[in-house]
């Protein structure tokens, strides 16, 4: 008996050992940003322009709009050679908005295009990218208004 309760400790203990390497990598986590809010916000206070790092609390050198739904963001890794994990899009009325710091990706956030929308032009910003923001009628849903996004000239 005790030989048997020694062996399921070691197997227990190796298995945990195992594990400890596998956890980090599977499921290294990218803190969610929540851009909508932001967005949201700036524009409940009359601001029609504002730059990104006004809107950002966090270093970063550059963000990558992913407009691929149903994806695990391997084709924007691959493109812009990002290390990190992104979060699976389950939607095709999202934009993930990967932010990376020396190509390695540091925060994330998923846009609901229904409510914050981007110029479909726009493939990347820089903190001091500087957007304009306005309520349009949703090119995509006709029937009703969303925050329209474009970089100011």
């Amino acid at each position: 008996m005790k030989r048997k309760i020694r062996w399921i400790s070691i197997l227990t203990i190796f298995s945990l050992f195992l594990l400890s390497f596998t956890i980090p990598i599977a499921y290294e986590t990218v803190m969610e940003y929540k851009f909508s809010e932001k967005v949201l916000s700036a524009h409940s206070k009359n601001i029609s322009t504002f730059s990104m790092n006004e809107i950002t609390d966090f270093q970063w050198d550059k963000a990558y709009l992913d407009y691929e739904n149903y994806d695990k963001g391997e084709k924007i890794k691959e493109k812009y050679q990002l290390k990190g994990h992104i979060r699976m899009q389950l939607s095709n009325v999202q934009v993930r908005i990967i932010f990376a710091k020396n190509d390695r990706i540091v925060k994330m956030s998923i846009v609901d295009t229904m409510i914050v929308m981007f110029d479909p032009t726009i493939a990347d910003l820089l903190p001091d990218t500087v957007l304009n923001v306005e309520w349009v009628k949703s090119p995509t849903h006709p029937w009703h208004d969303v925050l329209y996004l474009t970089i100011k000239e």
